[in-house]
């Protein structure tokens, strides 16, 4: 392969901003969670929601329980069976429910939200990397629905 002439640049690692008081972190973590739970509550509880989108993440992981497992969602194959997985895994740890179902959803947009935190704190100080992420917690109805609803949230 010819060089052309060219030197690759010397590797510089970025310094980033380390903040050694994580208990002030993982409080502002643990209220930015707190502070989301109530806009998200009336939706994870609400059983009359149920349609047949969320039936199939919920049976299909009842299936898995039984050991069938497939790779694809059923009837939809460029969806994984992801959802379905953690499904399977809080149905085996709480029992199969609507609400149980619903816990698959909320840990994503709970980890989405740590992620963002985590990100946001390395660059910039822990109580604006809270303010940054209040657009999450205080969502628009439609961008709820989308933390709320199995086969969207792990798709994000």
């Amino acid at each position: 392969m010819r060089n052309w002439g060219l030197k690759a640049a010397p590797r510089r690692s970025l310094p980033l901003k380390t903040n050694p008081n994580w208990i002030l972190s993982g409080s502002l973590l643990v209220l930015a969670i707190l502070l989301a739970l109530p806009l998200r509550l009336p939706h994870i509880l609400n059983v009359e929601r149920t349609n047949s989108d969320h039936a199939i993440f919920g049976l299909q992981g009842l299936e898995i329980l039984a050991g069938k497992f497939q790779l694809f969602l059923w009837g939809i194959e460029y969806q994984s069976s992801f959802e379905s997985m953690l499904a399977a895994i809080f149905f085996a740890l709480f029992g199969a429910s609507f609400q149980t179902l619903q816990l698959v959803p909320l840990l994503g947009f709970v980890g989405c939200l740590a992620i963002t935190f985590i990100a946001l704190r390395r660059e910039v100080s822990d109580s604006l990397a809270f303010v940054l992420c209040l657009p999450l917690l205080f969502a628009t109805q439609p961008f709820i629905q989308i933390n709320v609803v199995p086969y969207r949230q792990w798709s994000l």
